[in-house]
């Protein structure tokens, strides 16, 4: 079964009136990261036997734009520090970058072509304000988009094992008239995105 985290009540609306239980078993993470590893934690003991999470995020890669999508192969958090030797974002005794499973990636790459693929990174907090944009490009120069829950979830997809891919719709480049724009459509667009991606994998179980 596939366990997916959504953002969005609107959002897993579509998704249950499109794919039937015993596929899909979805969930609202709620904001920020505590939020999204309970949601998460919750969808494995329900049995799901991988976990998609499809949200928004905002760009940090000035070629991204409103509407793209990242296939978030890595994951990080921004707003981690344990101290030397631990790197930037990395929880002590843990990787410093969380991996997306390679057969997911591979899978979202074949239905959604134009998808860019790497890093995302999370941290509790809007990131709305240019300087601390610069810092977080500073300290993750690969790093694709920014958002508030895929590290969490990567985290505990981590800890129980369990193979995870999370897809990020750009909504904005940390730019507050841009995002909030963006609103209005993004339940339908996010939908959009991962629906042919969900009935590849329930076409396939």
């Amino acid at each position: 079964m596939i366990g997916l985290v959504c953002a969005m009540e609107n959002e897993l609306a579509l998704v249950r009136a499109s794919f039937p239980n015993t596929c899909v078993l979805g969930t609202l993470s709620g904001l920020g990261k505590v939020n999204a590893a309970l949601a998460t934690d919750a969808l494995i003991r329900e049995g799901a036997g991988c976990i998609i999470n499809i949200g928004v995020a905002g760009a940090l890669d000035p070629s991204l734009r409103l509407g793209d999508t990242v296939l978030c192969s890595e994951i990080s958090y921004h707003d981690v520090w344990c101290g030397a030797p631990n790197a930037p974002g990395q929880v002590q005794g843990l990787p410093q970058r969380f991996h997306s499973d390679e057969r997911l990636v591979e899978a979202a790459s074949r239905v959604l072509p134009g998808a860019r693929v790497g890093l995302a990174v999370s941290g509790d907090q809007f990131v709305t304000d240019p300087s601390k944009v610069e810092a977080i490009r500073a300290a993750f120069p690969d790093a694709l988009c920014v958002d508030m829950e895929s590290a969490a979830i990567a985290q505990t997809c981590y800890l129980r094992n369990v193979p995870l891919l999370s897809v990020k719709i750009m909504s904005d480049s940390g730019d507050d008239q841009e995002y909030a724009a963006f609103w209005d459509t993004i339940a339908q667009r996010s939908f959009d995105t991962i629906q042919p991606l969900l009935k590849l994998l329930c076409d396939t179980q």
